[in-house]
């Protein structure tokens, strides 16, 4: 399994399972900031980290397991809106911050935040990938 946003890869997902509960290093925090052209600040919410946390996870080198968590379900659907973008992560990036007509005219930035939402960002990707466009 790889990330390109984040740069993280690994031969199984045992490995990835175990790399998410240790803690990313808070370097993937960054480089999925720079992938989806965000602040610290908009990333952070949408991760929901605050900002002293942040700082504090600066020092530390790590995320906590349920903030890699977070990073990496964002990270892997950036990767598949670049995908579905013919490779295209600008086009991608802004995809994120626009409506969705197929999530109820919300962002898939915003509708990433949860785990369900995430999911249904991802259908809607694969509905675009498919030619299949939400009504």
């Amino acid at each position: 399994m790889q990330v390109d946003s984040i740069n993280i890869r690994s031969d199984n997902l045992f490995e990835m399972i175990g790399m998410v509960k240790k803690g990313l290093p808070v370097d993937a925090f960054y480089r999925l900031r720079k992938k989806l052209g965000l602040s610290e600040k908009a990333l952070a919410e949408v991760i929901h980290i605050s900002k002293r946390t942040l700082t504090r996870r600066k020092q530390d080198g790590r995320l906590s397991s349920a903030e890699s968590e977070r990073v990496l379900r964002l990270a892997r659907l950036f990767d598949k809106a670049v995908n579905v973008f013919a490779g295209r992560e600008d086009i991608a990036a802004k995809w994120f911050k626009e409506p969705a007509r197929g999530l109820g005219s919300q962002t898939p930035l915003a509708f990433s935040e949860t785990e369900l939402g995430a999911q249904q960002v991802h259908t809607l990707l694969v509905r675009i990938e498919h030619g299949v466009f939400p009504g």
